[in-house]
């Protein structure tokens, strides 16, 4: 079976990449399933228990809150808060639910950039277009202190523009174009068009312009025919009609100042029920809006070693939150605040979770402990139900029928992932042989073999034949150098004896489980699945 394999190059037997972890060990979560609902009746009492005993504390007696957790499919988890001290100065919509609405700020850009791709999509403009291009005013004289033909449209959504923060000192200062236009002549960029990051809301404030000036319609008439109508927001909107629509805290707050120019940057009042259905489609459809970008990929690193700029989103790696594993977790969120209000949507695509957190009248103190208190236990959760799915799905012995031809593969689930710790053909254990080398195992350090879900179907229009990839990893060092932690991603390894040669292609029957599997680099060998002694096709 092996003898074909090729001679490795010294290229491929040299330094290696230490990629410890698969980031994607599993495939999309099936929240669907009996032993999901269990998981998520769980961890939805010990949310609720939590939320509880953090908002009892009298320093919150102002604070009302709403959270909504939801696949990409439909709501897995809500909670709602009503402060027990109120604003009887300013009746609000009572007793808090889903359809409340809250100021979201900055949230606002997230529905800003979608305009944009979508724009972008129809072919009405182009995400590397300059903005000049747009807003021809700034050839003129009195703006020459900015470079505007290297600031692209791009650069404004994804915060590398290089442009301050404001408009002017006093935000409520800058509501009309006039305003803007005249608050930028002369006015000089902290850095150079697209060389580091900073946050800028006059970035967003010119992409409503270009928004409005490529639709022939107000931005906010725009959005509301391109995204709200569609998404089915009822209640997402620019003004709302009454006070009793929202949630109005018993502190100072901006509920019912307009935006003007500053809409695109943070106008917009929603409720968790809007924004889960928001979420929804943005899990669903983030890669193909347009063909250019998938949405949430980062565009430009921030400060530090986890976090990272995407447009507009604000991204956060970490390997800290995992209680049996160091696999990177991503997550991809736009906060906002204004007076009164602080409001975040975390999303986290590895686990097909979106999560939305809205609070009025509280703080960043409060606001930490709670999202604290969702995306660990939440996230958490999600990957022991992962686990448990790879275990009934995919986990057993896989064999040719002719046992004389000893041939077969055994994987186990645990919380790296899918493991492979038998690979036969012919009598012979490739993960034992000397040409296991191929995929990058190392000859002087422990290593293990793990299944790689590539999110890729043999037949893509069905959605079936899913097609993974078995990848070496190296185990962690005790005593790791600097460059350890280096991992340039390699799904396809160099010198490989024949096309796909680590490609598995899992084939599922009607109940979800795996009842084959195919292994392209093998001869195309196909092996049905033994769970507990019994074959499953």
């Amino acid at each position: 079976m092996f003898s074909y394999l090729l001679v490795l190059s010294s290229a491929a037997l040299g330094a290696h990449a230490a990629c410890y972890d698969a980031n994607v060990a599993h495939p999309i979560l099936d929240y669907q399933t009996p032993g999901a609902g269990a998981h998520i009746q769980t961890v939805s009492g010990t949310i609720r228990d939590a939320l509880s005993a953090t908002i009892a504390d009298k320093a919150w007696d102002a604070v009302s809150f709403s959270v909504e957790v939801t696949s990409s499919k439909d709501t897995l988890f809500s909670h709602h808060h009503t402060a027990r001290t109120r604003n009887t100065s300013r009746p609000d919509c009572g007793d808090v639910s889903g359809d409340c609405m809250y100021r979201i700020a900055s949230v606002t850009k997230s529905f800003t950039v979608l305009a944009l791709l979508r724009l972008h999509a129809r072919g009405e403009l182009h995400l590397d277009d300059s903005v000049d291009k747009y807003i021809p005013e700034f050839a003129g004289a009195e703006y020459d202190s900015i470079d505007w033909s290297e600031i692209t449209l791009r650069s404004l959504a994804s915060q590398s523009s290089g442009l301050p923060r404001e408009c002017t000192p006093k935000i409520t200062d800058c509501g009309t174009l006039e305003n803007l236009m005249n608050a930028l002549k002369g006015k000089k960029p902290l850095f150079a068009p697209n060389q580091r990051s900073s946050y800028s809301n006059i970035g967003y404030q010119l992409l409503g312009v270009v928004i409005s000036r490529v639709s022939k319609m107000s931005y906010e008439k725009f959005m509301e025919e391109s995204i709200f109508k569609p998404l089915e927001m009822t209640k997402t909107t620019f003004r709302p009609s009454s006070d009793t629509d929202g949630v109005i805290p018993a502190v100072p707050n901006f509920w019912g100042i307009e935006g003007g120019i500053q809409n695109p940057t943070g106008g917009l009042y929603s409720s968790t029920g809007d924004l889960a259905r928001y979420m929804r489609h943005i899990l669903t459809h983030h890669n193909t809006i347009t063909p250019t970008l998938n949405w949430l990929t980062p565009a430009s690193t921030a400060e530090g070693l986890n976090s990272f700029y995407g447009a507009p989103w604000e991204i956060f790696r970490t390997e800290r939150l995992l209680e049996s594993s160091r696999r990177t977790v991503e997550f991809i969120t736009k906060t906002g605040g204004l007076p009164g209000y602080v409001s975040d949507l975390i999303l986290v695509p590895q686990y097909d979770l979106g999560i939305t957190l809205l609070i009025a009248g509280g703080n960043k103190k409060i606001y930490d402990q709670i999202k604290e208190i969702l995306t660990t236990e939440m996230v958490r959760a999600a990957d022991a139900m992962a686990t448990a799915q790879l275990r009934e799905r995919y986990a057993g012995v896989y064999s040719l029928g002719d046992a004389a031809q000893n041939t077969s593969m055994t994987v186990t689930a645990d919380a790296r992932g899918l493991i492979v710790t038998g690979l036969i053909a012919a009598g012979q254990d490739f993960l034992k042989s000397k040409d296991i080398a191929v995929l990058g195992a190392p000859a002087d350090a422990p290593w293990h073999a793990q299944l790689v879900p590539t999110q890729m179907y043999e037949d893509e229009e069905k959605r079936e034949g899913e097609r993974w990839r078995l990848l070496v990893y190296p185990e962690r060092p005790e005593s790791p150098t600097v460059w350890d932690e280096f991992c340039v991603t390699d799904f396809d390894k160099a010198n490989m004896p024949v096309d796909y040669f680590n490609e598995v292609v899992f084939w599922k029957g009607a109940d979800g489980g795996v009842e084959k599997v195919a292994l392209t680099g093998f001869q195309g060998a196909e092996l049905t699945r033994t769970v507990a002694g019994q074959r499953r096709a």
